[in-house]
């Protein structure tokens, strides 16, 4: 990063340094969204930063997948084969490498909220 000055006459004085960024790694799921299609909370989403990869699975009270995905950006609609699924708890898996390669797993609950 350069600084550059100026002083009243305008001359200009560069100074530049180095500077090293810490990406602290950091992950969160929400424990309930309601996907009513308000535009509030209508998909459930991987909060985190320095993801690189993930795999995140949910599974319906019956052990179906009923969502897997691998982006964080893409989040689940509460649907599964393009199909409403009810109001119920969800249990999910989340394996994830973040950027300085920590990996994690993490298995939670969802409620989805109709």
């Amino acid at each position: 990063t350069c600084l550059v000055g100026y002083n009243n006459l305008g001359c200009s004085d560069t100074s530049c340094q180095s500077i090293q960024v810490v990406i602290n790694s950091l992950l969160d799921v929400p424990n309930a969204f309601s996907p009513n299609g308000d535009g509030q909370n209508d998909k459930i989403f991987v909060r985190g930063f320095g993801i690189e990869k993930m795999t995140w699975n949910i599974y319906n009270r019956w052990g179906t997948l009923v969502y897997q995905g691998s982006n964080a950006t893409e989040g689940w609609d509460g649907t599964y084969n393009g199909i409403i699924q009810p109001q119920e708890v969800y249990h999910y898996t989340l394996l994830v490498e973040f950027s300085s390669k920590e990996k994690i797993t993490k298995t939670g609950d969802i409620t989805l909220l109709r």
